[in-house]
């Protein structure tokens, strides 16, 4: 864990006071404000994950802990295993939760033959539910083994007694060919097409009209909107801008357009892919990385219509390793005021200080 460091201060009589403060972790503390920094140690997760596959990672925000869950499936990764690596830590390290439960045969399937999800690609479907201090795999899309197996199974993995739940320990979705790619201030979980799971009443509801987009979406929790941008399907396929403004509380949502500029005709120009976008509420903007252009973030600011302002944003450092591929590995870290990032789990981990 980090270790308090020693700060002190000289008052007019010349007198000094010292006292223990709260620095951060050891590795925080060497990287500059604006700058990208690597966190050692940190490539991984290890344990047969394959994050690399259009995977995603998902955070305990209580003690900095990033947690990556059954990532790989289709021709890229059969493990179904567990593991974290906790931020706050002056030397954080991937540690396994729990072993891989692949019997070394099954192939194209949802659920292995114990019962657990098989590995699949998560894209932006893993979500920490504070409430069971479990993390939630919302459906499956492309499980293991070449073929294209999907399935709207709601998941859970118990971070306490490293353990899959019970199958049905939370109901399906409710949709065929949905899957929950954003979670609102509460912890309720919504899908692309607008449906949520409350995680307290643990059932299925269409509140309003609205719905996301496939991905990715961040949720501002100044407004208490999720907004989701993406390129064309999101994944390659096709041609556009589309971004939503959707509002939890009623379920509801709005088509968001761009004011000209040259950031916005360079987004054009990227037609973006297998993106990943953070909110931050230091300046409540939202930070858009996509992994073909892994120096510049594409800078989003809510305006109070339907037309908002895009700019880019070019961090100092070296300009992150990416994998082809980013999904939700971009997050934000309130107690550490910045951004993880994992382009690549062949590298370490990145680390964007903002304060």
């Amino acid at each position: 864990m980090a270790t308090p460091r020693a700060d002190s201060y000289t008052v007019a009589s010349g007198a000094g006071i010292y006292a223990g403060r709260f620095a951060g972790p050891a590795w925080l503390t060497t990287l500059s404000i604006g700058s990208w920094g690597q966190i050692p140690g940190t490539s991984g997760p290890g344990a047969g994950l394959n994050t690399n596959a259009y995977s995603d990672m998902t955070i305990r925000l209580s003690d900095a802990t990033l947690v990556v869950v059954a990532a790989g499936g289709h021709s890229n990764g059969s493990s179904n295993a567990a593991a974290s690596l906790k931020l706050s830590d002056d030397a954080p390290a991937w540690a396994t939760l729990r072993a891989s439960s692949w019997n070394g045969v099954e192939a194209n399937v949802t659920h292995y033959a114990d019962g657990s999800p098989a590995s699949r690609h998560t894209y932006h479907h893993t979500h920490y539910i504070a409430s069971l201090d479990a993390v939630l795999l919302a459906g499956c899309r492309f499980g293991w083994g070449g073929g294209t197996p999907t399935g709207p199974g709601m998941d859970l993995f118990s971070l306490s007694s490293r353990q899959y739940l019970p199958r049905n320990t939370w109901r399906d979705i409710t949709l065929a060919g949905d899957y929950g790619v954003a979670q609102d201030g509460a912890g309720n979980i919504w899908t692309q097409t607008g449906y949520c799971f409350n995680v307290t009443s643990l059932t299925w509801s269409k509140p309003g009209s609205g719905s996301l987009l496939r991905y990715p979406a961040a949720y501002d929790s100044v407004r208490n909107r999720i907004f989701a941008l993406q390129w064309a399907d999101g994944e390659g396929f096709g041609s556009g801008i589309s971004a939503v403004d959707f509002d939890p509380t009623t379920g509801n949502s709005r088509s968001i357009t761009f004011n000209a500029s040259a950031a916005l005709t360079q987004f054009q120009t990227d037609a973006p892919q297998y993106a990943g976008m953070a909110y931050c509420p230091m300046d409540g903007k939202f930070y858009f990385l996509h992994p073909g252009r892994m120096n510049t973030f594409y800078v989003v600011t809510p305006n109070a219509g339907a037309v908002w302002d895009m700019a880019t944003y070019t961090p100092g450092g070296a300009v992150p390793t990416s994998s082809g591929t980013l999904c939700k590995r971009l997050l934000w870290v309130p107690s550490l005021n910045g951004f993880v990032l994992q382009g690549s789990q062949a590298n370490d981990l990145n680390f964007l200080k903002r304060a």
